[in-house]
């Protein structure tokens, strides 16, 4: 199994939380950064370079595809074309029009089915895509 560095951004601890125990089981070689707003996201993906970022759709500073958006016009930048996955809870046929915009991102609607979130981890980590 690949040793896969994933960020997880959420403003809900218990989501990040979920979400770490999955990819703990599920990928157990992995390492997880978590982080609870959007400017966090931002700082840190400009930081350090990751193979999957999973986000909240809203969370408090920069919604999560804000922060994806600055970081795809970044050329600069390590993870201008990370993969992600968007959660989202709150209007999720607006969080799916943001998402669908931007390039090699998929949302999930929140709460998630287990099993399709690890799908779409898995299809995002292993296939790229």
């Amino acid at each position: 199994m690949n040793k896969y560095k994933i960020i997880i951004a959420d403003d809900e601890e218990g989501i990040r939380y979920l979400a770490g125990l999955i990819i703990k089981e599920k990928f157990p070689d992995s390492v997880s950064t978590f982080c609870e707003d959007g400017q966090e996201l931002l700082d840190k993906l400009t930081e350090n370079k990751y193979d999957l970022a999973i986000s909240d759709f809203n969370m408090p500073y920069f919604k999560g595809t804000e922060v994806i958006e600055k970081i795809r016009a970044d050329s600069n930048c390590k993870n201008q074309n990370i993969p992600v996955i968007f959660m989202s809870g709150i209007d999720y046929q607006t969080a799916k029009t943001f998402a669908d915009k931007i390039d090699n991102s998929e949302i999930i609607e929140k709460p998630f089915e287990l099993d399709e979130f690890i799908k779409r981890i898995y299809n995002r980590l292993e296939n790229g895509n």
